[in-house]
């Protein structure tokens, strides 16, 4: 499942781990690999309707989601999820994101567990120990400089962040920082004091790409990079509303590695195939 956007990634991944995916792997693959990646991973049957799931589940296998993000021109991040149980996928999920030691860690976020009002546990996301140290030192060198459009400019970057309830916890030590930095700089000289805002994430709808095969098929077509197939592929979905395009089987025969990034004149017969 390719997620079109970072926040909708993140959601999946929680939302999988709250569900009993507990046991995972990830990792980085170029956009080349991206068809070969996903067959060899057909096998663990991921991402199945929640009927099957919940039959296999009786029955004791180990049931995969897979969730994927570009995460560069040319790269994607992926995520293998599963749950406990007999097959193959939990050979290859050895971590546990139960345990500190194994948390997901998705760029400056990590998958943590917080406890409800009913004594369980919940996951979220919140920050690593390294981004949250970060964000602290360059928002107290911005204030330090005394120049309004770096202060400004940092706070825009910490209010981009996603805002799940372990970030916003760490939004909420910034906001101390910034105003007891302030007062420090500024004195009584600072009329409007410089504040973050604590948004809440609301319901988040999870988009993803529809049709892997042929997200990839018009990427090359076109000679464009993944983001810009991305903003392709949310504009066309924009005008065709709720219609879903034709559905094509993403071809056996490619291997990792073996997809070149080829122009028009020159397209490859597993392209040829998948537009017919």
């Amino acid at each position: 499942m390719l997620i079109t956007t970072q926040t909708g990634f993140l959601r999946a991944i929680q939302q999988a781990a709250g569900n009993g995916y507990w046991y995972y792997t990830q990792g980085t693959i170029h956009c080349n690999e991206v068809l070969g990646f996903v067959s060899q991973k057909k096998a663990y049957n991921p991402n199945q309707a929640p009927q099957q799931a919940w039959r296999d589940g009786k029955r004791g296998k180990a049931r995969a989601k897979l969730f994927m993000y570009p995460n560069g021109l040319d790269t994607l991040v992926w995520v293998l999820m599963a749950t406990d149980g007999a097959g193959d996928v939990r050979n290859e999920c050895i971590k546990d994101l139960r345990l500190k030691r194994d948390r997901v860690t998705i760029g400056s976020y990590k998958l943590i567990q917080k406890p409800t009002k009913g004594g369980k546990q919940s996951f979220t996301w919140g920050l690593a120990q390294e981004a949250t140290e970060y964000y602290i030192d360059t928002l107290k060198q911005a204030v330090r400089t005394k120049q309004d459009f770096k202060i400004r400019q940092k706070i825009a970057d910490i209010e981009a962040l996603s805002s799940f309830s372990g970030v916003r916890e760490v939004r909420k030590r910034l906001q101390s920082v910034l105003k007891t930095e302030s007062r420090r700089v500024f004195g009584d000289t600072l009329t409007q004091p410089y504040l973050l805002k604590n948004l809440f994430v609301r319901a988040v709808k999870i988009d993803s790409v529809v049709n892997l095969g042929h997200f990839v098929s018009e990427m090359y077509e076109k000679n464009r990079d993944l983001y810009e197939q991305l903003a392709s592929y949310r504009r066309n979905k924009k005008r065709r509303g709720t219609s879903k395009p034709k559905p094509i089987e993403l071809p056996q025969a490619v291997e990792v590695g073996s997809i070149p990034k080829v122009d028009e004149k020159q397209k490859p017969s597993w392209i040829k195939k998948l537009l017919s």
